[in-house]
């Protein structure tokens, strides 16, 4: 006999917006699709819906309180490395930087470091999960994080030029 069905909560809200087709013209922001056609699963004209989701309404699922928990422990580690990585240069931007303890060459360095500042277990208790699973989440959120402010510079590049043409020609 078949299994009810998990009943989901409800989210906090529902997005759902317009996915811009370039041939709409220089109002819908078609320079997201030159440089970045790499984006998985972005279909012109189609209508796109985002769950906004907190703590108080997750999805409920076998094994996602796992998945919960790691992802605790990620974002709270997150916060330190962005705090060490990551700088305010002038004009408010960010600019990512090595620190003269670069941590996040290895695993290993990385674990060293969060049982210095207390985060993970102490006398190597679970720092192979640490190494081999919480560091590559955040070297990915690193390259994740680099990746978009290069995005930003490519995008202020993009506008500058556009304006510029169009000063030019108008």
């Amino acid at each position: 006999m078949p299994r009810k069905k998990t009943v989901q909560p409800k989210p906090l809200a529902i997005i759902k917006w317009l996915e811009p087709d370039p041939s709409w013209g220089m109002g819908y922001v078609p320079h997201i699709y030159e440089p970045f056609s790499g984006l998985a699963g972005l279909v012109p004209g189609e209508v796109r819906t985002l769950e906004v989701r907190d703590e108080t309404c997750r999805l409920s699922g076998s094994g996602l309180h796992n998945h919960y928990a790691f992802e605790a422990k990620v974002q709270k580690v997150w916060g330190y490395v962005f705090k060490d990585y990551f700088v305010r240069v002038p004009g408010g931007d960010l600019e990512c930087t090595k620190p003269a303890n670069d941590y996040l060459k290895n695993g290993s360095s990385f674990v060293k470091e969060i049982q210095l500042r207390g985060l993970c277990g102490v006398n190597g208790s679970d720092d192979s999960r640490w190494r081999k699973q919480v560091y590559k989440a955040l070297v990915k959120k690193m390259e994740t994080a680099r990746d978009a402010i290069k995005r930003k510079e490519l995008d202020r590049a993009w506008w500058a030029r556009w304006r510029n043409i169009n000063d030019q020609t108008g």
